[in-house]
């Protein structure tokens, strides 16, 4: 795999269930704003979801707190509901690198990022 330059990582909490919803609507292509202009915002097999349904992420998330007794409220907004990662390449990059290759990167990022933390 080629070596590209000038990859940004920025990472954003989900505090609340309607930022949950919302970024997973985002990612999925599924804000109203997305759809009226049809804008297609990924093929269905350059996505995934690690250990839940990837169609209904933001709904996994939440089944899986409660499984395990993981309250949430927005008193504590310190309580992390998930974590949005955007990984974004140099625009120099765009004639080099295919969606496939951004995605073998951002799955090879995203498992050594969550491999780091258990």
């Amino acid at each position: 795999m080629a070596v590209y330059g000038n990859v940004n990582v920025k990472y954003a909490p989900c505090k609340s269930v309607a930022q949950l919803h919302s970024a997973a609507d985002y990612i999925l292509g599924k804000k109203k704003e997305q759809l009226s202009s049809s804008v297609i915002k990924t093929k269905s097999e350059l996505y995934n979801a690690f250990g839940c349904n990837r169609d209904n992420f933001a709904n996994s998330v939440l089944m899986t707190r409660k499984m395990h007794q993981k309250k949430y409220s927005r008193f504590f907004p310190r309580d992390l509901l998930a974590q949005k990662l955007s990984i974004s390449f140099h625009p120099e990059d765009n004639d080099k690198l295919t969606y496939e290759d951004a995605y073998k990167i951002a799955e090879d990022f995203a498992h050594k990022f969550f491999w780091k933390k258990g």
